[in-house]
């Protein structure tokens, strides 16, 4: 029987691919790189500290994936965030200021004068889905930056959305679709007129549904909560780990320079190249599904169908350097409890924020030091993230010394570039994805799938791995 040949190792990719082999269909992953899970790295240094070079959590309410990471052998080594760590802070007139967590905390907090904290409690009286002027909103149109605006007003846009969208995506909240990269804001607006008080009404419906199961004498369901997760060896051992349950399904080094429809049959023939191989083998599948950066996707489709390459080709990514330095706890002023700090545009700092892996996941690595994982660039200064290395060094190091009253040498310090770490969900977006999704419909057995479709994380990129799976398998009975 002819495999479902998956291209790309990534989560997306191997989501697809354990879905399909849990379900006795064969697969063949083929991935161009030496190792598997794409942008995620993991490294351990010889004293034992574990770096992830590039995404730092797992952030999941998914009991699947869950489920998942018991039967390849991570439940064990599955590391939950420390409850000390939820604490995030944001850069406010050069300080490190802590972002309220609730009622109390929002009434207190610097970020909001007075009048930006009273417009925000007027959220649910002002009418959903027009502006200022009272004219309708183009929903598609509309980035998050103008959405909100219209519902919450500048300050919060300034202060806590801003950084929110540099940690996440990288990007600029003026140029993102909201439509595309946080439709459940649009859908509480929309349905409910209010943000606020459709989250207050989602949460009251579920209480209730509750409720009502308890009293019929049903099992108390408890709601999955979200947790953020990472592994004794860092982000990588969850790839790595899914890898090795699916064996010899895994081809590393090999990439793929052809891909055709089989002519007067249902099917593909895919061919493959080795790395360091001048030689080519043909291999058919029943389907395939492409997991590969849009780019990538789009070189392997201009030949059949030129529309879907250029949507995918109109996909920006925005790049990125991840900075690690590593210091003696001594010398750090900021005690570094909580997850990190995250800077708005507006403060002007030269990076996007400043993660801390120790806080999270205490325990890990090595006590008495302090791990600050560091994001430069983005989409507003792509040039920051490809500067030369010493510069990068140089840059973070003040801007640590100024925020977290970091001195001294570094025991260790390290600079991973990503020149396409995160796609950017502009305006026009949902355009390109409803390209793909015809594309999908006129040529039967090929699905695309990644993280420049329906999410940049780490956990909604194996979500919709997994959903595109389970639909091939039941398109192949």
């Amino acid at each position: 029987m002819d495999p479902v040949v998956v291209i790309g190792a990534g989560v997306s990719g191997l989501a697809a691919a354990w879905s399909l082999h849990r379900r006795g269909i064969p697969v063949k992953v083929v991935e161009a790189d030496d190792q598997v899970g794409g942008v995620v790295r993991s490294t351990r240094l010889d004293d034992g500290t574990v770096l992830d070079l590039g995404p730092q959590t797992l952030s999941t309410k998914d009991p699947q994936l869950q489920e998942t990471l018991q039967e390849v052998g991570l439940g064990s080594r599955t590391l939950a965030a420390d409850p000390a760590s939820g604490r995030r802070f944001v850069v406010h007139e050069g300080q490190v200021v802590e972002l309220p967590s609730g009622p109390l905390s929002l009434a207190r907090t610097p970020l909001l004068s007075t009048a930006a904290k009273f417009r925000l409690l007027g959220e649910p009286f002002r009418k959903g889905g027009v502006d200022a002027e009272g004219e309708p909103v183009d929903a598609e149109a509309e980035s998050i930056a103008d959405f909100v605006r219209r519902r919450l007003g500048p300050e919060v846009l300034d202060h806590m959305v801003d950084p929110f969208v540099s940690g996440v995506f990288a990007g600029d909240p003026e140029k993102i679709s909201v439509a595309a990269a946080l439709p459940e804001l649009q859908a509480l607006e929309r349905e409910h007129g209010s943000i606020i008080r459709g989250g207050v009404k989602r949460m009251q419906a579920a209480r209730k549904e509750q409720k009502a199961r308890e009293e019929a004498g049903g099992t108390p369901e408890e709601r999955p909560r979200n947790r953020i997760l990472s592994f004794d060896e860092g982000l990588q051992s969850w790839p790595r780990a899914v890898a090795d349950a699916l064996g010899d399904q895994v081809h590393l080094s090999t990439r793929v320079v052809g891909l055709h429809r089989t002519e007067g049959e249902e099917g593909w023939e895919v061919r493959l190249q080795r790395t360091g191989d001048s030689t080519s083998e043909v291999i058919r599948a029943r389907a395939v599904i492409l997991a590969v950066p849009a780019e990538a996707a789009a070189r392997l489709l201009k030949e059949m169908d030129g529309a879907v390459a250029r949507a995918l080709l109109e996909i920006p990514y925005a790049p990125v350097s991840v900075v690690h330095v590593v210091h003696p706890l001594t010398q750090v002023e900021h005690p570094l409890a909580g997850f990190g700090v995250l800077a708005p545009s507006g403060e002007g700092r030269g990076i996007l924020g400043s993660l801390w892996p120790n806080a999270v996941f205490p325990g890990r690595n090595p006590s008495g030091q302090a791990v600050l994982a560091n994001f430069v660039g983005g989409a507003r200064h792509p040039e920051r993230a490809m500067a030369e290395e010493e510069e990068i060094l140089g840059m973070v190091r003040r801007e640590l010394g100024d925020l977290l009253g970091l001195r001294g040498d570094p025991t260790h310090q390290r600079v991973t570039r990503w020149p396409e770490a995160i796609p950017q969900y502009t305006q026009g977006h949902l355009d390109r994805i409803r390209e793909v999704a015809r594309f999908e419909e006129a040529a039967p057995g090929i699905r695309l799938v990644g993280s420049w479709r329906d999410a940049v994380s780490l956990g909604g990129c194996w979500a919709t791995g997994a959903r595109v799976g389970t639909e091939v398998a039941r398109t192949l009975g």
